[in-house]
């Protein structure tokens, strides 16, 4: 039985979510019921993930092509889509720029 917080009508954005780790996951929420989304370079791969998660049973899967360390990137791809949780599958050194940018998110969301 999963956590209560991973349950159907929750949203989740899966960075490195079109291969090896961030898949996985990916996958295992959609399983449990949850949207997700997939953030990762690469079109092609980003589609394939999303064929392969959509064959599984997966019912809501969205698609982001993003750069995490690219701030106006994620801009545009998380633009008003309701986040409850994001899974940070990240293979290389990171500046805080990700981290920086949902912090902002999150305190402008709380002041609405």
């Amino acid at each position: 039985m999963p956590h209560p917080a991973i349950s159907p009508g929750r949203a989740a954005v899966v960075t490195g979510g079109a291969a090896g780790i961030g898949f996985a996951i990916a996958s295992r929420l959609a399983k449990d019921g949850m949207a997700v989304a997939i953030l990762d370079l690469g079109e092609e791969r980003l589609a394939a993930a999303k064929e392969a998660l959509e064959a599984a049973g997966a019912a809501d899967v969205l698609m982001l092509e993003a750069d995490v360390s690219d701030r106006a990137a994620l801009e545009r791809a998380f633009g008003a889509n309701r986040i409850d949780y994001i899974f940070a599958d990240i293979s290389q050194p990171l500046d805080d720029s990700l981290f920086r940018y949902l912090s902002e998110r999150e305190r402008r969301n709380r002041t609405r």
